[in-house]
């Protein structure tokens, strides 16, 4: 019994020790502990037009629903954000002129919790234009959006960069619609001069820097091509533009927020800009091919991915991912490849029963 006894003594001391001695790079195996979610802005008070940044951390779903919501509990706006591969998030919301004033709350949830902070509202005042021309408003051709225009300096002139200031907002409440899929073009008589790619704006707010190379009337159309992160039918709203002389002429320069010209393309599949960082963390190992997959499926179930000519078998696949979709993801973040080349691959993977729709 003595000896049993003893040897019962000496394991249990042998394997305390040997926990004990565990490298630290396998203590996430034994002892993890999840960072809980917290969401955070970068000041806590604004004005009417101000830019809230709303930034989190601690997420543990791809998928993070932010609400803000009235000092009287009214739900203002709702979007939809996703982490980085270290559980952190981040968003933007324009402050609406003319809403109520007091506390408003933030809510950042993912499926399994959820965190709060609150900013404040505190002025009547909207923001005065400083040399910026007079706001010109346009509602879309279908109706359903509102777009204003504005451009700084207020009277552009031959060979000068001007800045073109764009806002959607929603009808008939005019508030800033957040989250659009959209791109600009320009017009002189009935040739196209310039083009931007499809671009994603998360706070609702646009603008364009150009040169103009000549005097004249011009025509600035906007399309609107995606709301929250789905597209839509597109929709374009139209204002003109009248460029005065200036003796001193420069050749024409763009500047488009740092994306080159729109090929003269058309894509037939929709896939917002920002779902080029969900392929980054796959290329680089920081998430797993059935992380992947399990993102992708979201994002088409969803209609924030469109791939027209897929069609998905009843069973599911067993198939791993080839080597040359990775590759092609990497071919498109870099640019080196169209939208349609890469949902070629998205398009094999569904076709193959790898990602089920």
């Amino acid at each position: 019994m003595k000896k049993t006894i003893v040897c019962v003594i000496f394991v249990s001391l042998f394997v305390a020790i040997g926990i004990s001695l565990i490298p630290p790079v396998f203590a996430p195996y034994h002892h993890q502990t999840q960072e809980p979610m917290s969401v955070t802005t970068d000041k806590s008070s604004y004005n009417f037009g101000d830019m809230v940044t709303i930034r989190g951390q601690g997420a543990q779903s791809y998928s993070i629903s932010i609400q803000i919501n009235s000092p009287t509990g009214e739900e203002i706006t709702k979007v939809n954000t996703f982490k980085s591969g270290a559980g952190e998030f981040s968003t933007t919301w324009i402050v609406p002129n003319g809403i109520e004033l007091g506390t408003y709350t933030i809510t950042a949830s993912d499926t399994t919790q959820s965190a709060q902070t609150t900013i404040t509202i505190e002025t009547k005042n909207p923001p005065q234009a400083t040399e910026a021309q007079e706001k010109q408003f346009a509602f879309t051709d279908v109706g359903t959006y509102e777009v204003s225009l504005k451009s700084n300096p207020s009277q552009p002139q031959q060979g000068e960069k001007t800045i073109l200031f764009l806002e959607i907002l929603t009808k008939p409440t005019r508030q800033t619609q957040v989250h659009v899929d959209y791109k600009v073009i320009i017009l002189k008589g009935d040739e196209q001069i310039f083009t931007t790619s499809l671009k994603h704006t998360n706070s609702g707010l646009a603008s364009i820097s150009y040169k103009f190379d000549s005097t004249g009337e011009y025509l600035i159309e906007m399309y609107i091509e995606g709301i929250l992160f789905n597209p839509i039918t597109t929709e374009n709203a139209a204002f003109k533009l009248v460029i005065g002389d200036k003796e001193d002429q420069s050749s024409l320069e763009i500047e488009v927020e740092r994306e080159d010209v729109l090929p003269k393309t058309t894509s037939k599949t929709h896939i917002p800009n920002w779902v080029k960082q969900v392929a980054e963390f796959w290329i680089a190992d920081q998430i797993d091919d059935l992380g992947f997959v399990q993102v992708i499926e979201y994002l088409v179930q969803q209609g924030i991915i469109a791939i027209p000519y897929a069609e998905a078998p009843e069973e599911e696949s067993t198939v791993e991912i080839p080597v040359w979709i990775k590759t092609n993801a990497e071919f498109w973040i870099n640019g080196d490849v169209s939208d349609d080349d890469f949902a070629l691959g998205l398009e094999w993977l569904i076709n193959n029963g790898i990602i089920r729709v």
